[in-house]
């Protein structure tokens, strides 16, 4: 009588739980599905899904990552926490928190998973009529891609200071995508229907530099043939991106100064005080308060650009994102070479573990080289460049222990760090105590890893 009393809880605890409950083969084809689960995965009936592979119900670029976690699971027993979309063409997309764990018979062999997912937002709003379906956490943003916690911060900072007409400084690695928030940044604006100019100003020289921007006047230089208008000028009402603002000379420095703080310009060799109407954006592959303290660039006009910070992480920090980038990128090239290829799941752990020194780009350029060259189908370890299968090795021998060491303790600190917030729903203070170190330090060390304690809070 216990036991079916027992068995009669645990059938009511699986069929009212507002969590997602699968239960799989070891395939990870459905066997039972409870109705929480079968309301997200947007299907009228259980009859609908059962053998179906749960792994279809994820996006495509979600598919990958989500093979090489569930044959983790065999040796580890289950998995962490991961975010997941999934969705239908009719229904749209949901974001998911999902994990699974390996279920055993009574002899102890492995028969199956168990996978447990929950929508990314408050259950409150489901009470309320909300759909999950129509509103999904942003993981292609405009053509940024990243689930990645930096990411999303980052997508939070755009979506609020969009539509504010002010100066925005975008900082990071060369290669992370700067640009493209950029163009986040203009497309959700006020004058995101006129034009968008992006100057990269570390390819130009400082008279070119200056002549692009401002214009110049008939004479104003040897080959100054007729008077040119510059980019403020044509740009105006709409939008002008300085890439690698941290290249221009105190010179325009000034000038820059002068447009920001009083809208007006004067054409190089000219006299007449010109106005315009433009949004400026900025972006540095350096850190411009360092260049700041080493009186390379100016001050005044830092405090002026930096009235919003956005800084980029580089890819080697938010490893999460890659097996979404592969996926996007993968079905990009496919479409443009009309190929089918794809990774074995070794070729992507490779590149998981690469480090990424050229960032986003440098993954971009690759899968596009790997599908133009494939013939077989399937893209393995050995179609990698040599860069990338060596270099955990080379990595290895060619480090001090210092440096190895060094790396090691990055790597632990920030997975304890987002442990340690999770396990505190991002309460700071309580995590600092835990950690037995200040609450300052700790706030110092989540700035250094770019990890947002206000994102772990239940």
């Amino acid at each position: 009588m216990q036991i079916d009393k027992i068995n009669k809880n645990l059938e009511i605890i699986f069929e009212t739980i507002p969590d997602g409950l699968v239960i799989t083969d070891l395939d990870a084809g459905i066997v039972d599905a409870n109705p929480a689960a079968i309301r997200l995965m947007g299907v009228p009936s259980k009859q609908e899904i059962i053998k179906q592979n749960i792994l279809d119900f994820l996006l495509e670029e979600e598919k990958i990552k989500a093979r090489i976690d569930f044959k983790s699971i065999l040796t580890a027993g289950r998995s962490e926490n991961q975010i997941y979309r999934m969705g239908t063409k009719d229904r749209g997309e949901l974001s998911v928190e999902m994990n699974a764990s390996l279920l055993k018979d009574t002899d102890g062999r492995n028969i199956g998973f168990l996978v447990v997912f929950r929508p990314l937002f408050d259950p409150g709003l489901m009470k309320s009529g909300w759909d999950p379906f129509t509103k999904p956490l942003p993981i292609h943003f405009h053509d940024i891609i990243g689930k990645s916690e930096s990411m999303q911060k980052i997508f939070r900072i755009i979506q609020k200071v969009a539509d504010k007409d002010t100066t925005v400084l975008i900082e990071g690695e060369t290669g992370t995508g700067k640009e493209l928030i950029a163009q986040a940044l203009h497309q959700r604006s006020n004058r995101r229907d006129n034009i968008f100019i992006p100057v990269n100003c570390g390819a130009l020289t400082e008279s070119l530099l200056e002549s692009e921007l401002f214009g110049h006047e008939k004479g104003a230089f040897s080959g100054a043939v007729s008077r040119k208008f510059g980019i403020f000028e044509t740009a105006d009402k709409g939008t002008v991106f300085l890439d690698e603002i941290n290249n221009a000379s105190m010179n325009v420095q000034a000038k820059l100064l002068r447009l920001i703080e009083k809208g007006e310009f004067i054409r190089v060799g000219g006299n007449e005080v010109i106005r315009c109407d433009i949004r400026l954006l900025a972006s540095s592959n350096q850190r411009i308060a360092d260049l700041v303290e080493e009186k390379k660039f100016r001050e005044d006009l830092y405090h002026r650009l930096n009235v919003v910070e956005i800084i980029v992480p580089p890819l080697r920090v938010r490893k999460e994102d890659i097996p979404l980038m592969i996926g996007h990128f993968l079905e990009q090239y496919n479409k443009k070479f009309n190929k089918q290829a794809r990774l074995h799941e070794k070729t992507i752990r490779h590149l998981i573990r690469y480090s990424w020194p050229g960032n986003v780009r440098e993954l971009l350029n690759l899968i596009q080289s790997l599908v133009l060259l494939n013939q077989t189908g399937l893209i393995l370890p050995h179609d990698l460049p040599e860069a990338i299968l060596g270099e955990e090795m080379t990595r290895v021998t060619s480090l001090s222990f210092k440096s190895i060491k060094e790396k090691v303790v990055t790597d632990f600190e920030a997975r304890y760090f987002k442990a340690l917030l999770k396990e505190t729903s991002g309460n700071v203070s309580r995590a600092a105590k835990t950690a037995r170190m200040s609450r300052r330090l700790l706030i110092d060390k989540l700035k250094l890893y770019h990890i947002t304690p206000s994102s772990f809070k239940i």
